[in-house]
């Protein structure tokens, strides 16, 4: 659906983050596609050590797919490439140009922050972020499903929480409170990775349904 951030509406469920694509080529575009077709919102473009040439070729590559699919393409870091490739946005690290800078070259589109703290996220908020990525503590589930909760007492800013997930999780976080997850592209097989990407939605619609139940009894 059109929007003034971009060509659609962000749908935040799930968000792929992708950054080997020039390593492993036709084989992580092959993925790519089929987590689309499962339905993932936001594709991430992470290759960000790469010449700016090759990062463009990959955005350019993965455009029409996320077209086709209703799906958003955003750049890390690379709001040059972002430019350039005619992308939906772009994600910002802790260490990229403000958010408040960015959006003068960026104009319209979605500008996301990687947050790891309550104190990062406000910040995001008043400068202006459209959405934040959350790095998961790995080495915590239950440290894992405090995040959103927590971080919702600062800001309502759309938070994403980037992890390793599985199905049996994935419901938990989104029920804690985050708006969606996001996940690197790890799978053997395009198969593979549309099989994943169909049951970690279903879970994480599961979880949206569990935390509508408690918020309104």
């Amino acid at each position: 659906m059109p929007t003034d951030k971009g060509m659609y509406r962000p749908c935040w469920d799930l968000c792929l983050l992708l950054d080997r694509l020039n390593s492993e080529g036709g084989r992580l575009l092959e993925q790519a596609e089929a987590v689309l077709t499962a339905g993932a919102g936001i594709v991430v473009l992470r290759e960000g050590r790469q010449p700016a040439a090759r990062m463009l070729t990959a955005a350019e590559v993965l455009r029409p797919s996320c077209r086709e699919h209703g799906a958003l393409l955003l750049v890390e870091g690379r709001l040059d490439v972002a430019l350039a490739a005619g992308a939906d946005g772009a994600l910002l690290g802790q260490d990229d140009l403000p958010v408040a800078v960015a959006r003068r070259l960026l104009a319209g589109l979605l500008l996301g922050r990687w947050v790891a703290s309550a104190l990062e996220l406000a910040a995001a908020d008043v400068d202006g972020a459209d959405f934040c990525l959350v790095p998961a503590d790995t080495g915590s589930v239950p440290g894992t499903l405090r995040l959103p909760g927590a971080m919702r007492a600062t800001s309502r800013l759309p938070l994403v929480v980037a992890g390793d997930f599985t199905a049996a999780n994935v419901r938990d976080v989104v029920a804690a409170g985050a708006d969606g997850v996001a996940l690197r592209a790890r799978w053997r097989t395009a198969e593979a990775a549309g099989a994943r990407t169909a049951a970690l939605l279903d879970a994480i619609t599961a979880g949206r349904h569990q935390r509508e139940q408690h918020a309104h009894p």
